[in-house]
């Protein structure tokens, strides 16, 4: 229902007289993902060094599979969805998911985000915050 729901929404603004039914399978196999420059290269840094990394996304189910095709196998020892989570970013319920999942006190999380919703939540489940992009987030951090 979800998806379907967002495939009306994109219908709409599109101006296409479609029945959202009809078009979703479709639509949400044209989405595709596309690793920032230099994403992959410090999440494989981080995980050589020994840190346990998660993804928190305002995203549906699919999200692990959008990412295994960009090759993030093995980097993640959680992917967690607002859609699984039952709350969407800023609600600190997806990241405190993540914090239990990963085992870490929030305390000493660190969220990297892009958008003032990352911040807003990353603080009210008491993390750090650092801005994307993901390659020179960590400049600066010990």
């Amino acid at each position: 229902a979800l998806r379907r729901d967002c495939t009306g929404v994109f219908l709409q603004a599109a101006g296409a007289e479609l029945e959202p039914g009809s078009f979703v399978n479709a639509f949400m196999g044209s989405i595709r993902f596309e690793a920032a420059p230099g994403a992959l290269e410090t999440l494989g840094s981080l995980r050589a060094r020994g840190g346990e990394l998660a993804v928190v996304s305002n995203w549906d189910v699919g999200l692990p599979e959008h990412l295994e095709r960009l090759g993030t196998d093995g980097l993640f020892s959680a992917i967690v969805t607002s859609a699984e989570a039952g709350a969407a970013k800023p609600d600190p319920a997806v990241f405190q998911v993540a914090l239990e999942r990963l085992g870490v006190d929030a305390a000493r999380a660190l969220h990297v985000g892009d958008e003032d919703e990352d911040e807003r939540g990353a603080a009210a489940a008491g993390m750090k915050f650092a801005a994307a992009p993901l390659d020179t987030a960590f400049e600066g951090w010990t």
